[in-house]
């Protein structure tokens, strides 16, 4: 069964009621709870309480998580679910409980290739490529979860923590469930469009103007002094396995017609 990528965030309704809350300025923000999935987290809404006030909370839709702040605070704490027929009443707040994250986030975008690399998913659509938050694969930061390229990606592929885009040239992309990501170019020039795959082991492999390119851990052009590609707009690479033997095959000619069983985004995008 088809299910939606994205959580939508929670829709709630706050309002005064009595309390043992200190007077002060709070901030209120809920996340959507589905299948045991959470989602980003709302807009945070505020309200100003005198003392001794409370907060009701109001869900609508699906089983909400409540984050709030201390009096006149920034940061949000987990502090109870409240469930769609029901109403929650916070008289007391904690912040000794989980913080709240992933404000801000939002789905990510839709792309024409999907990788995983360690515990994310990197999207490609265009000359970017848009990166879920770990663990996450509903949620993109739209801030700092993308790579920039110059030319339209026309391959990508993954060895487990080595995200391979191929672009105006071959690059390699480490760390990048890190703040500081590292890339390093793999070739000057790119490999044929279309032929770079994941191998059965771990390894990518791709065809280029120097023959095929192996990496695993490291790249290696085992044919360059015996083999060039001239001339290919396009191509398709695969690793089989027979009996033990495991082969590399790649065609110079590539998809010539559209996959009707490409994955459709709501908005049209493949």
């Amino acid at each position: 069964t088809l299910q939606p990528w994205h959580i939508k965030p929670q829709h709630f309704t706050i309002s005064a009621s009595s309390g043992l809350l200190p007077a002060g300025r709070y901030a209120v923000a809920c996340t959507a709870l589905v299948g045991g999935i959470e989602s980003a987290p709302s807009e945070a809404k505020f309200i100003d309480l005198p003392d001794g006030g409370g907060i009701s909370i109001a869900a609508s839709g699906t089983t909400a998580q409540v984050y709030i702040s201390k009096a006149n605070g920034q940061s949000l704490y987990f502090q109870r679910k409240v469930s769609p027929v029901a109403t929650g009443l916070i008289d007391s707040v904690r912040d000794d409980t989980a913080p709240m994250r992933f404000a801000g986030f939002t789905a990510p975008p839709a792309g024409h290739t999907i990788c995983a690399v360690g515990s994310q998913l990197a999207i490609a659509s265009g000359r970017f490529v848009y990166l879920t938050a770990p663990q996450m694969p509903h949620l993109h930061d739209p801030v700092s979860g993308w790579l920039a390229y110059p030319a339209p990606i026309t391959g990508m592929a993954s060895d487990g923590g080595t995200l391979y885009v191929n672009a105006d040239k071959l690059y390699a992309v480490t760390g990048l469930d890190t703040t500081e990501p590292a890339q390093s170019v793999v070739l000057e020039r790119p490999a044929v469009p279309g032929s770079l795959v994941a191998m059965i082991d771990g390894g990518v492999c791709a065809l280029t103007d120097r023959g095929p390119l192996i990496g695993q851990g490291e790249t290696t052009l085992p044919a360059r002094d015996s083999f060039a590609v001239r001339g290919v707009a396009k191509g398709a690479g695969v690793q089989l396995d027979a009996d033990g033997d495991r082969l590399l095959l790649f065609t110079r000619r590539g998809q010539q017609t559209t996959n009707r069983l490409q994955a459709i985004s709501a908005r049209g995008d493949e």
